[in-house]
């Protein structure tokens, strides 16, 4: 059966007309002591190359273990990635553009405005957390946890 659920992907139109998207995974089943806080830390899952919701396993058993240990996870869907919906605008790289992830990373934290945020990446999407990390620096959102 299904380990996890998403949520309708919540599209964010870029500057271009380009269409990114967050994809919230949630338990199977709804349940009182399955309530995270507002300051649960998100756990932001770049996909690799490809992504599905309905058959990529591997992410939704991430997803489910995250949500087992108090994490929120959200898989930041790239151009042309988002279900049922085509690509909007001729602009597409194959594992992401930071400005896409920096338009995702602030529209967490406009929804979570008091969780941390953790990224892990799948395959290529550990690209586009490396590139933005090297790019901000000291900027960067993500949060490193100590053992």
């Amino acid at each position: 059966g299904k380990i996890v659920r998403y949520s309708e992907p919540e599209i964010r139109v870029m500057n271009d007309g380009g269409e990114v998207a967050l994809l919230w995974a949630l338990p199977v089943e709804e349940r009182s002591s399955s309530v995270l806080s507002n300051s649960a830390p998100v756990l932001c899952i770049f996909h690799s190359i490809v992504f599905d919701p309905i058959s990529d396993v591997g992410i939704a058993r991430l997803a489910a273990e995250a949500l087992r240990r108090g994490f929120r996870p959200v898989v930041f869907l790239r151009r042309g990635h988002i279900p049922k919906r085509e690509l909007a605008t001729p602009c597409f790289q194959l594992v992401a553009d930071t400005k896409d992830s920096r338009a995702m990373i602030a529209a967490v934290h406009e929804r979570w405005p008091e969780a941390r945020l953790v990224a892990i990446g799948h395959s290529a999407g550990t690209g586009p957390i490396a590139r933005y990390a090297g790019e901000e620096k000291s900027n960067c959102q993500f949060s490193f946890f100590q053992p």
